[in-house]
């Protein structure tokens, strides 16, 4: 009995030692996390590319190519491979090729007509704050250094934001490259890798282990599934639904705008308003009934979207409340910025379906014993 209190003792002061040294060493200890995340970074990229073509793949392999030549099981794969990978890029650098050039000159147009626009929103600031007899400066004075700060001060900042804009691309391209070449090597192995990851666990794990981390691993790549494509589908409709609306407006920059609200539009429950305000405030800048004109758009185009686009694409495949969305947005942003705000949702929804279904079998098994 002496020797288990003093076993129990040591291994006390054992864990109150280790407690103590992590957080002591906790900023050296994340800095080092950090390090080895952004050195995996690209096996990152290679999974989510694997991810994003393996659906054309399974598609284009199940429905064209396994049904004319069945025998030839490698070539199937290598040219459904080729295939998707051509469709998936095709289709990108497509929208890059037609989207980009215009959202050149849309800022090269908003360059140019800076100055313009300056004194434009001077002028009716200044008009709508004689209209309702407000006389302070301060007000007018605060809101214009928002928005105008003095050129040196601009360049400056401008000069900044290239540079780390380029630092940021070209790790960025590095990391994407590399992602393709993993992502290939994922998708032409997965199913041996699956074969090989099943069978480690299986005599590695207790049964109920196995069994809970099969279930975890099926219900994320369903819900992952399920989440992020139908995000991005969501996206670009509304992105395309927005060019419309904007052009038959004839609200400016409308492609720029366009792009704006789109990609933002992935982001669950606050991307809509993260991609409309920058938006209304650059218009208010050009002309303010354009802005309100915009504004009262986007709130319709958001109900259609959330209330018809939305459900018809991802229907219940999240299977959480909004106020559980909202809550993992605001966690996941917290924790890993914009991507957080996107994979937050389904990371939330796998952890819920999980306690979900604990709490449900404990619940049922004590009404079996009543």
């Amino acid at each position: 009995m002496a020797k288990k209190d003093i076993k129990e003792k040591l291994l006390l002061i054992l864990f109150g030692i280790t407690t103590f040294f992590v957080f002591k060493n906790l900023t050296f200890l994340w800095a080092g996390l950090c390090k080895v995340i952004n050195a995996m970074m690209p096996f990152f990229y290679g999974l989510i590319i694997a991810y994003l073509v393996n659906w054309p793949y399974e598609k284009i392999k199940k429905n064209i190519f396994d049904k004319c030549n069945e025998s030839k099981q490698r070539l199937n794969k290598v040219l459904s491979m080729v295939l998707a990978y051509v469709l998936t890029f095709g289709i990108i650098i497509f929208l890059i090729v037609t989207v980009i050039p215009q959202l050149v000159l849309s800022f090269n147009h908003l360059a140019e007509n800076f100055s313009q626009y300056r004194a434009l929103f001077e002028e009716n600031f200044k008009r709508i704050l004689d209209y309702f007899n407000f006389d302070e400066d301060w007000l007018y004075n605060t809101i214009k250094g928002m928005f105008f700060a003095k050129n040196e001060n601009a360049t400056i900042k401008v000069l900044d934001i290239t540079v780390n804009f380029l630092k940021n691309f070209t790790l960025i391209m590095y990391n994407w490259i590399i992602g393709i070449v993993v992502s290939i090597y994922f998708l032409f192995n997965k199913e041996k890798l699956f074969l090989q990851i099943n069978k480690l666990s299986y005599v590695s794990l207790p049964k109920k282990v196995y069994d809970a981390l099969s279930y975890t691993m099926k219900l994320t790549g369903n819900l992952f599934g399920k989440f992020i494509i139908g995000k991005i589908i969501d996206g670009m409709i509304i992105g395309v639904l927005c060019f419309i609306g904007t052009s038959l407006l004839n609200i400016p920059y409308s492609v720029l705008i366009s792009v704006i609200v789109g990609v933002t539009n992935v982001i669950p429950f606050f991307g809509p308003f993260l991609g409309a305000v920058p938006c209304i405030f650059m218009l208010l800048i050009i002309d303010p009934w354009k802005a309100i004109c915009f504004a009262i758009f986007i709130l319709i185009l958001q109900q259609i979207d959330g209330n018809i686009i939305g459900p018809k694409i991802l229907g219940s495949s999240i299977g959480i409340s909004g106020m559980f969305i909202m809550f993992s947005v605001i966690i996941g942003g917290g924790i890993w910025g914009i991507p957080g705000m996107v994979f937050g949702v389904p990371v939330f929804a796998v952890i819920y379906a999980i306690i979900s279904k604990l709490v449900n079998e404990k619940f049922n098994k004590v009404k079996s014993l009543e």
